[in-house]
């Protein structure tokens, strides 16, 4: 009788557990960084950089063949606003 129980419990768990991986295997929303830059010490205490340019080379396709490719839905490719702060693809987690 108990090891009807245990077989019972294991299923039910397993069960649970494989309900639960699938809830959380799709992106359901996009991951933003917010960069906090700190004040800058006196400049003519420490070793000067200049940033001269910066360009983002990347291609936004929206929907990719390969996962290396990045990727937007709807118009936010278009928008340099999204397209500057985006910095991963969640893909079946």
């Amino acid at each position: 009788m108990s090891r009807m129980i245990a077989t019972r419990a294991v299923f039910a768990m397993s069960l649970v557990a494989w309900i639960l991986s699938g809830a959380t295997g799709c992106a359901t929303s996009r991951g933003v960084v917010e960069i906090q830059i700190p004040e800058a010490n006196d400049p003519l205490s420490e070793s000067a950089y200049k940033i001269v340019s910066v360009e983002d080379r990347r291609n936004f396709e929206l929907k990719p063949q390969q996962p290396s490719i990045p990727s937007l839905k709807n118009g936010e490719i278009d928008d340099p606003a999204i397209t500057s702060r985006a910095i991963a693809r969640k893909r079946n987690g």
